[in-house]
């Protein structure tokens, strides 16, 4: 019988992904970033289960063979992050991508309130890391429009926001 793996945290990212995603997203500490199909990796173990299988039912996977729990969600993954007592393999869905995306890039706010009407400039406008405004990178785009209705401080900005 081949060595027991020990309880570890991968995550498997495609070589197409491989420059995207920086290993430190999801707030965990990988024993391993795994890139490639998740079939080579897989074959690794005797016994994989998916997290939905796992939760549902609250299975004890066997201690005498390499089992692992696979998951694609992230709200699983901090859930047995605590202790883990197989491998949890992490092959984030598209969902989870998006959701890192969102959390991670620079967007546009208000940095005062706003009027109908009032014309954008680089000074009412700040970024912030996360959120659901545009893009950062569209500052310069926004520069001269007018905004379409009143806007808070501190509000999202997004092309509904202007005219």
């Amino acid at each position: 019988m081949p060595n027991k793996i020990p309880p570890s945290f991968i995550l498997v990212i495609q070589p197409e992904e491989h420059n995207y995603f920086p290993t430190t997203m999801w707030g965990t500490e990988w024993d391993e970033v795994f890139t490639g199909r998740l079939e080579k990796l897989t074959a690794r173990f005797d016994l994989i289960i998916s997290s939905n299988q796992h939760s549902r039912h609250n299975i004890k996977l066997p201690d005498t063979c390499n089992s692992a729990i696979i998951c694609d969600c992230a709200s699983f993954l901090s859930q047995q992050r605590n202790a883990p007592s197989n491998a949890v393999i992490f092959s984030p869905s598209a969902l989870s991508l998006l959701e890192v995306f969102r959390n991670e890039r620079r967007t546009l706010i208000s940095n005062r309130s706003l009027r109908q009407g009032e014309v954008l400039s680089n000074d009412v406008l700040s970024e912030q890391v996360g959120g659901d405004g545009l893009s950062s990178d569209f500052r310069k785009t926004l520069i001269g429009h007018r905004v379409a209705h009143d806007i808070n401080e501190n509000a999202s900005i997004d092309f509904g926001s202007i005219l």
